[in-house]
């Protein structure tokens, strides 16, 4: 039997969760009230951001809703607490600090999820699905996975990941309406440009996205967009394209391109600026369906 952690999204009995956590889950028993367990519908589940919404019968459930905070917003080194139910030990609150930003973490179908949150809050199993909280008590992201020591390991080591509640926000209404997310599909990872990125790679811009990887056969790869090289070691090297622009949005970040894309519809042609070695080109893409 998995074990997991929600919240409550508003009074209509709406929750928020980790996809992995209700995967192919026959029944789904929520505690609330201080320990009155109740069934829940799974209104919408997305693996490609590991979030899922659930829905509980709110009549005689003292449902208390959790401000939503901004993920963009957040710096590396703004205290966060961490609630949840590790190993099953209720109620569990934790604390630490927004260790980096823009981390990336692989999806339960494979997909790759931009702007994650890392934090050295103790996060352990029980914790997915759980809010990640900023000093004011707002929720900045979903907690979804850690890091862990090794083969056989399963307890925290000061790692920890949260996907931004600036995605959740976007994926929900969806979710909620349909049960699913229908994206369309661009292709490619990035990383935010810093001004130390860009000295060291010689990017010729000091903001924008930078093409981490592109994928075999998807539009961005049809229309010549260039991933970043890498070293024997891994580490990033230079012939990576900067996106600087999608449409009328400028891109200096994932959580920005993905905004750009995720209410667009297959099929749709969209104008991008890139920056090629300092070199501004722009290319227009069309979209296609995100494969399953």
């Amino acid at each position: 039997m998995a074990t997991g952690t929600g919240f409550v999204l508003d009074r209509e009995g709406f929750m928020l969760t980790n996809a992995h956590v209700v995967e192919n889950a026959r029944r789904v028993r929520v505690r609330i009230d201080e320990g009155t367990l109740v069934d829940a519908e799974v209104v919408g589940s997305d693996l490609s951001t590991d979030l899922a919404v659930l829905r509980v019968d709110p009549r005689g459930a003292d449902l208390r809703p959790v401000p939503l905070g901004v993920s963009r917003d957040v710096e590396v080194g703004d205290p966060v607490l961490a609630l949840g139910n590790p190993f099953g030990l209720e109620d569990t609150v934790t604390s630490g600090i927004v260790s980096a930003l823009q981390r990336q973490l692989r999806a339960p179908d494979g997909f790759t999820i931009d702007g994650v949150i890392q934090t050295d809050a103790a996060v352990n199993p029980g914790n997915s699905g759980g809010p990640l909280m900023d000093a004011r008590g707002r929720v900045i992201g979903v907690n979804s996975q850690i890091a862990t020591a090794g083969r056989g390991s399963r307890g925290s080591v000061g790692i920890a990941f949260a996907v931004p509640i600036d995605t959740a926000k976007r994926v929900v209404p969806q979710l909620k309406a349909n049960g699913s997310v229908e994206r369309a599909f661009f292709g490619v990872s990035t990383i935010g440009v810093t001004p130390t990125l860009a000295d060291t790679l010689g990017l010729g811009v000091a903001r924008g996205a930078l093409i981490v990887s592109v994928a075999d056969g998807s539009p961005a790869a049809r229309a010549g967009l260039r991933g970043a090289s890498r070293g024997t070691s891994g580490a990033l090297g230079p012939g990576g394209d900067v996106l600087l622009r999608i449409a009328d949005r400028r891109i200096e970040s994932p959580e920005d391109l993905n905004a750009a894309i995720v209410g667009r519809d297959p099929g749709d042609v969209v104008e991008v600026e890139v920056s090629r070695g300092g070199r501004r080109l722009e290319r227009r893409i069309r979209l296609v369906q995100r494969p399953g």
